[in-house]
């Protein structure tokens, strides 16, 4: 967690919503018993340059054939390719699954290319990855909802990722 979360510090910030993912926070959510996680590294020397991380559900009553990328980060793009070519190829997974809503184009170009599709939301799984916000103040009702300069009701000022959900 410690280099995982220095890596994060060190990585260009776009100023888009997101959950902290500092030590403290990436020590508690790899600890969840409902999941079993495993990581891939990319180093340099003692520098951690990216990281992958894979999620599958313990309990037989979840789906054990699939299994997420809930976070993954780089400091190139290259590196990213790196690890989801190494995951692929190692992993010999039946389903490979994430969130690709929040990703930058070159991402989910990335995806595409190595065999992802987009998968359709329909019927009660169209609600199941959502974003539910709701103003305490109700005056709040009629005006735009703006944090730091970014309007919380467009998608794309949020970074939402698998590992900061229940579902990851």
């Amino acid at each position: 967690p410690e280099a995982m979360a220095d890596l994060i510090d060190r990585l260009d910030y776009d100023g888009r919503l997101r959950h902290v993912r500092d030590i403290e926070y990436l020590s508690w959510r790899f600890q969840n018993p409902l999941h079993a996680y495993r990581f891939i590294f990319a180093w340099k020397g003692t520098r951690l340059r990216g990281y992958l991380v894979l999620q599958s559900h313990r309990s037989d009553l979840s789906n054990r054939e699939v299994v997420n990328l809930v976070d993954w980060e780089g400091e190139s793009l290259e590196i990213k390719v790196q690890l989801l070519q190494t995951a692929i190829r190692q992993g010999r997974f039946q389903k490979l699954f994430t969130w690709g809503a929040m990703l930058c184009p070159e991402e989910k170009l990335l995806l595409k290319a190595t065999g992802f599709v987009e998968v359709a939301q329909t019927g009660e799984e169209k609600w199941r990855n959502c974003l539910l916000l709701r103003p305490i103040q109700v005056q709040m009702l009629s005006r735009d909802w703006v944090i730091a300069g970014r309007n919380l009701m467009k998608l794309e000022n949020w970074d939402i990722r698998l590992v900061y959900s229940m579902r990851g």
